[in-house]
């Protein structure tokens, strides 16, 4: 029932018209995917705040449609866009619990029993904030009545506990967090000859920084990340 607007119609036209309502039976389709099926074109792959705002997007769209991980559906997210391996893949597996595929990787008619297409952006754009449960007044602490941020309050909780660090963690006073930026060559097109002369890099940082932990973000799996600075009492 959705008609494609003028900024997304574009890069949503294939698939529309190639998507069908009602197959008869399962022996005309080459594949078959039970459970809910997630088409989803990325705005970013190795971006670590792009890739949370698709993250969000995601878990926004399942509450709406009134899934939970522990219900007997299967969850199959597929990627619409062609981006490159990161880092980052993973974390989509591990907070959704769902089998990650590309679009390229089916051929034939492909048969899903629920199938749900999301638009390619975050669906809190240019939206009421009651119709989403959060308020930035909520968030820096000007409202004084209780109420919480909702559903993004949620998609924390299920981040966190994806990774079981509890939402109630003390501060550990010792650790003092500093990241050591360097070049990010995931994408094969990159230029590296280029990327490493125009870096930024800081020579000497365990001399600059003696009392705190350096930290090489693109050695470490996200959640390695995310447990060490969830409980950093400071991180530059």
């Amino acid at each position: 029932p959705f008609k494609p607007s003028f900024w997304t119609q574009w890069y949503q036209s294939k698939l529309i018209d190639a998507a069908g309502e009602g197959v008869p039976g399962q022996s005309q389709c080459d594949v078959y995917l039970p459970g809910l099926t997630l088409m989803f074109e990325r705005i970013e792959y190795a971006n670590l705040y792009h890739t949370f705002t698709d993250l969000f997007n995601v878990h926004w769209s399942l509450e709406k449609l009134k899934y939970h991980k522990n219900g007997p559906q299967e969850l199959r997210i597929i990627w619409l866009d062609g981006h490159a391996k990161s880092n980052l893949d993973e974390v989509w597996a591990d907070i959704f619990h769902a089998n990650i595929t590309y679009v390229s990787q089916y051929k034939g008619i492909v048969c899903m029993e629920r199938g749900v297409w999301l638009p390619k952006n975050n669906p809190v754009y240019d939206m009421p904030k009651e119709s989403v449960e959060f308020s930035y007044e909520d968030y820096e602490g000007k409202n004084d009545n209780g109420s919480n941020c909702g559903v993004m309050d949620r998609f924390i909780e299920r981040v966190l506990t994806t990774y079981d660090i509890p939402l109630d963690r003390t501060v550990d006073e010792t650790l003092d967090l500093v990241i050591d930026r360097q070049p990010y060559f995931a994408h094969p097109r990159v230029d590296m000859e280029k990327a490493t002369k125009d870096a930024r890099v800081l020579p000497d940082m365990d001399a600059m920084f003696p009392s705190s932990r350096i930290l090489k973000l693109h050695e470490m799996r996200f959640q390695e990340q995310v447990e060490l600075i969830s409980r950093a009492k400071s991180l530059r």
